[in-house]
């Protein structure tokens, strides 16, 4: 089904509502926002609406194309992701889309093509879409999904009209929250999901692997003689990059706590007890450290995550 049905996306679709109306979206549009945001109600809706026959401002959800569209089978909607088994999108996926932009709808409308997420492109893959992009194709729209914009090309992001998609204000995400039961969620949570209500909403309930870690890293840190092999195997269990990443943010907070009381770190027992550990020069360092080392684990698949992350525990005592 169509439709907006979460609150805080709504500011954003009435003004693309509005821009519908007076027809003054361009043939490339970036769409971006935290991931667990439900940025995907949007697109889907504008997509719909832009193909739709009946309706310039919102799909009808009646029609045949809209029928089409909902069944995933609309032949002048084309999507784009990484295929199954690999982690980004391809040259060849980008230059199939490219000759895709340049044929007749075969419904007689426009032609969209969503990439998603756009920061999983290769750089081969974005150059070839920037050469699309400086010479769009009649009737045909892109629609760029990124959940991290900054890692597009700049000139890639210059071609598009930039739609972002902001956090609910902490009222607003309070007050969803209560509505699903979850009125009691932990502020360091809400710092690790940067206010992204359904992220937050799945992390409340799956959160295990982020206190066994940070539990671990106390304990660690804590013992003379410890091996880092406890904490890797807690860590390597689940999703490494994301309970890293998580960690670095609960370590920005540590070094927050040091200059005044801050609510993630005051009702967080495990973060509360780690601040006795350490004094603001060490989290800094650590939270540093972890930064390259998600980075580099994000930029470099294969890597052996055991040593690298052993390394970084081991350096922490030094």
């Amino acid at each position: 089904m169509f439709g907006i049905s979460y609150p805080w996306l709504k500011p954003t679709w009435e003004k693309l509502t509005q821009a519908l109306e007076q027809d003054t979206l361009p043939s490339a549009l970036l769409v971006s926002a935290s991931q667990g945001m439900g940025a995907h109600e949007v697109i889907d809706s504008l997509a719909a609406t832009l193909l739709c026959t009946n309706s310039s401002n919102e799909p009808c959800g009646f029609c045949h194309v809209c029928s089409l569209v909902e069944a995933g089978t609309h032949p002048d909607l084309h999507q784009v992701s990484p295929l199954e088994g690999k982690s980004s999108i391809s040259v060849d996926q980008i230059r199939d889309c490219n000759r895709y932009a340049l044929e007749s709808s075969q419904l007689n409308g426009l032609r969209i093509i969503v990439i998603s997420p756009a920061e999983r492109m290769t750089e081969a893959a974005m150059n070839a879409l920037l050469k699309t992009l400086e010479q769009p194709p009649e009737q045909c729209v892109f629609i760029l999904s990124s959940f991290e914009p900054h890692r597009l090309l700049p000139t890639i992001k210059s071609r598009c009209q930039h739609w972002h998609i902001e956090a609910p204000m902490l009222d607003e995400l309070s007050s969803w929250l209560d509505k699903q039961g979850e009125g009691n969620m932990p502020e360091l949570y809400k710092v690790l999901c940067a206010g992204a209500p359904l992220q937050l909403l799945e992390f409340g309930k799956k959160n295990d692997a982020f206190e066994q870690s940070l539990a671990a890293l106390e304990q660690f840190l804590q013992a003379n003689f410890a091996h880092p092999n406890d904490f890797t195997s807690v860590v390597l269990k689940g999703d490494a990059i994301s309970l890293l990443s998580a960690i670095s943010i609960s370590l920005l907070e540590l070094q927050k706590s040091y200059f005044a009381p801050t609510q993630s770190v005051e009702s967080h027992q495990t973060l509360h007890s780690l601040k006795s550990k350490l004094d603001y020069q060490q989290a800094f360092d650590m939270a540093q450290r972890l930064n390259q080392l998600v980075e580099q684990l994000t930029t470099h698949t294969g890597l052996n995550q055991e040593l690298l992350i052993s390394q970084w525990l081991i350096e922490s005592k030094c």
